[in-house]
């Protein structure tokens, strides 16, 4: 067993991904590195304990990150700003903050409100389900999964080097991306068809809340995702907001010219469509 990167961990935040990602180092490094969890909700943090997920925890974050090499960001990217300026003082020198939001446009913000000597860097792996709480973490999420790491001009390569070992030891695939280009991409591909979902299932609600009861796969499949975590995605959605504005404009324009195929009844704009729809998603790897 190699060495850690990083021995005494804090994971603010042990939900689905952070007692995820703690239970991956654990089942990885064992007794050789220590961890401690903060939340709010002592009955989560019980269980990231009973499950072995954790050491020890805390209801202050200031008590989370004293003395730690690594701080993991992982309560809803809403809260991280307030978060970094409580336990900011607390930091020692030397230490390494990531984080796990789905959005980071807000790194730089967040790299300006460390203290001298304390590096951060932006991390979103691609794992996770629309369930929640240390009950469904689960060490295993990691593997070959994508992260996206997201340095800066600001970014200390040795320390981004040591990031990118702690991914890759517990299974992921490390691909590195702009904040920005990160923002636009996933906006794209995750943050809209969240909000399609959410829409989708309130249009339903809307028109015939009974109908659901009717739903087979299609829908299901297609909807999954509005079962994710609501206050996670008001700040997924509002930290992504202009980005979203655009591709909802973009959507919308798609839409209107499905709308405008079935007034005219043109079969072949239709199956023009779908068609092109087909073969962009069938180059999906390791999907049907």
């Amino acid at each position: 067993m190699s060495e850690p990167d990083f021995k005494n961990i804090a994971i603010i935040g042990v939900g689905l991904i952070g007692g995820s990602f703690a239970g991956a180092l654990k089942s990885r490094y064992g007794s050789s590195i220590s961890i401690i969890g903060f939340g709010r909700r002592e009955e989560n943090l019980k269980e990231a304990l009973r499950r072995g997920l954790i050491d020890t925890y805390t209801f202050s974050p200031e008590e989370a990150v004293k003395e730690r090499d690594l701080i993991v960001l992982a309560t809803p990217v809403g809260r991280f700003r307030e978060l970094l300026r409580r336990f900011a003082s607390h930091l020692k020198k030397d230490s390494v903050i990531i984080d796990v939001g789905s959005v980071k446009g807000i790194v730089r913000e967040l790299e300006s409100l460390v203290p001298e000597g304390v590096d951060f860097v932006g991390c979103h792996p691609i794992a996770g389900s629309e369930k929640a709480g240390a009950e469904n973490a689960s060490p295993e999420l990691f593997n070959e999964a994508l992260c996206i790491v997201t340095p800066t001009e600001r970014t200390n390569s040795t320390v981004l080097n040591r990031v990118i070992n702690i991914w890759q030891s517990v299974g992921c695939r490390v691909v590195q991306m702009s904040p920005e280009q990160h923002d636009r991409v996933f906006g794209l591909i995750s943050h809209l068809p969240h909000l399609v979902s959410f829409a989708l299932v309130n249009t339903v609600a809307k028109l015939d809340s009974e109908a659901i009861e009717y739903s087979g796969g299609g829908f299901k499949d297609t909807t999954r995702i509005a079962m994710s975590p609501s206050q996670l995605w008001v700040d997924i959605s509002l930290e992504n907001r202009e980005n979203l504005i655009e591709l909802i404009e973009t959507m919308k324009t798609e839409l209107d010219s499905l709308k405008d195929a079935l007034i005219s009844s043109d079969k072949q704009r239709l199956l023009k469509t779908f068609q092109k729809a087909n073969n962009l998603r069938r180059r999906l790897k390791n999907d049907c």
